[in-house]
């Protein structure tokens, strides 16, 4: 589930997949508000990698795309950070700018 801000109040996005994509965009009720960036492209080009791997990533695969597809303008990396979110496992990945060599690791405590 994403969780966004939205209109005075906390809104959120959920999936039928098994997996979720946010790339810096208004997700809520499939509104689709960007800063005309790169994010609708870097959506569809994650959107495309997953779907084309039968839709599952290995934990590499996934964040050898992240820092390929991190948005960028022109020769300005704009990059902050990435975040992978195992839903399973609850195993998180967190790198900052491109950096896949420095990777902080936690886990999450899923309840249902």
């Amino acid at each position: 589930m994403i969780v966004e801000y939205y209109d005075g109040a906390m809104q959120t996005v959920e999936t039928k997949e098994d997996f979720q994509i946010a790339s810096d965009f208004i997700a809520y009720n499939d509104l689709k508000i960007g800063e005309g960036a790169t994010e609708f492209e870097r959506y569809d080009a994650v959107m495309a990698a997953i779907e084309g791997n039968g839709n599952r990533l290995s934990n590499t695969q996934a964040l050898s795309l992240l820092a390929e597809v991190g948005g960028r303008a022109g020769n300005t990396d704009r990059l902050q950070w990435s975040a992978l979110y195992n839903l399973t496992t609850g195993e998180t990945k967190l790198f900052a700018h491109r950096n896949t060599e420095n990777i902080i690791s936690s886990r999450l405590i899923l309840s249902k």
